[in-house]
């Protein structure tokens, strides 16, 4: 089994058993998807004809929205966890503005193979678990017609700082996944020829020490690490002491959401 296969098998397996806590956990990722919906709903008279998929679309945050603002047109919801895509399409069974042609499917969106189809792919919080992010999006955004786009939201660079500053002064290594930067983005939206549009915004979580924290990211499935890293009891006995020390009335962690749209010019 290749290392990537390995990866993606994880990251899979630890989505679906979180599919049915996902959803009264996921604070960050159901306003990034409120918010990314917002973006979607303002440009999309302005995209071409054709269907829009969904990546990673979880317990449907996002899918709900989108299903309201394409219910004329045929939408495919897809997540690599094929748990998160029963939560989701159980959500959705009753939503009011249900289009008869709405589908879903287990799919790995990080290799997907069609050339110019969708008018439009959306996706939150997922595109940080691709193991190759350049080769990921360029994927997608062959996978879009002329006049359509890409839009998406995802967890930035900055995020977890206080957790990363922390580990860097007791010498310990971060265990957390490096995150996008905005620079990344914008190199790689250029290469796939692409006009990129970002925003960023900060989003703060309060946790009532690190230990909570560290728990709500299992609950949520996101505690996969990309390169296997670990600290061992006693670095992090010293990492929490240390952390709850210093914030005895909590942790606030902050994100840094950066929000996108990449254009694909006709």
């Amino acid at each position: 089994m290749s290392q990537l296969l390995a990866y993606k098998d994880k990251v899979a397996a630890s989505f679906s058993r979180s599919a049915t806590s996902y959803a009264v956990s996921a604070k960050v990722q159901q306003k990034a998807a409120c918010d990314l919906a917002h973006l979607i709903l303002q440009q999309k008279d302005n995209l071409s004809q054709g269907p829009i998929l969904e990546i990673g679309a979880g317990t449907g945050f996002l899918t709900a929205d989108l299903i309201s603002i394409f219910a004329e047109r045929e939408i495919v919801v897809s997540d690599i966890s094929s748990k998160m895509l029963v939560a989701c399409r159980e959500r959705m069974s009753n939503h009011a503005c249900r289009p008869r042609n709405l589908t879903f499917i287990v799919l790995d969106a990080e290799s997907l193979e069609t050339n110019e189809y969708y008018a439009a792919i959306a996706t939150s919080f997922a595109l940080q678990w691709f193991d190759n992010l350049e080769t990921g999006l360029n994927n997608l955004c062959r996978a879009i017609k002329p006049g359509g786009s890409l839009f998406f939201s995802l967890p930035g660079k900055e995020s977890f700082r206080q957790w990363k500053n922390l580990c860097h002064e007791l010498q310990l290594p971060f265990t957390g996944n490096d995150m996008p930067s905005a620079d990344l983005l914008a190199k790689i939206a250029a290469q796939a020829n692409m006009e990129l549009s970002l925003k960023q915004s900060l989003y703060i979580e309060h946790f009532a020490d690190m230990t909570t924290m560290f728990k709500a990211l299992k609950t949520l499935g996101a505690a996969t690490q990309r390169h296997n890293l670990m600290l061992n009891p006693s670095q992090l006995r010293l990492l929490i002491a240390e952390a709850d020390k210093r914030n005895p009335h909590g942790i606030d962690v902050c994100y840094q959401i950066i929000y996108g749209q990449m254009i694909k010019r006709g």
